[in-house]
């Protein structure tokens, strides 16, 4: 049973990083850009696969639990702070309750989920920069 604290929402956005930063032992506190979006939205999408997730599409509508089909055919973007549904709808109020988030990691965590380090990310970005003429540095496609 899960106490008064643990079911507490809180931001999912910022449930998101502590799971990544908890599985991996990388943290992603002073980056961000494509890559990472694209990583945060990853690591939100196993998070809803196993727990709930709470959201409104505005400021008028009450927070409540997220339909799993519509997660299940919807994406996440922006650092998961917006759930697009299938069929257009966008939730940005994002929310998990305190408990999940410690339940998703350890879930994640013990199943064996590997997401990628952002030391990993950064070490292959920087291996695709190569010389260029006179000492300069062009960027490679990575």
């Amino acid at each position: 049973m899960l106490t008064q604290r643990e079911k507490e929402l809180i931001p999912f956005s910022s449930a998101v990083p502590r799971v990544y930063e908890e599985i991996t032992g990388s943290s992603l506190s002073l980056f961000g850009g494509l890559l990472i979006d694209a990583l945060l939205n990853e690591v939100a999408q196993a998070m809803a696969d196993l727990v709930t997730i709470y959201g409104a599409p505005n400021d008028q509508v009450p927070v409540k639990p997220l339909p799993w089909v519509e997660i299940k055919l919807g994406v996440f973007q922006r650092a998961a702070t917006v759930m697009r549904t299938g069929n257009g709808i966008e939730y940005r109020r994002l929310y998990i309750r305190r408990g999940d988030v410690r339940a998703a990691a350890t879930v994640l965590t013990k199943s064996g989920v590997r997401f990628a380090r952002i030391d990993e990310i950064l070490t292959a970005s920087e291996a695709s920069i190569g010389p260029a003429v006179g000492g300069e540095t062009e960027a490679g496609v990575v």
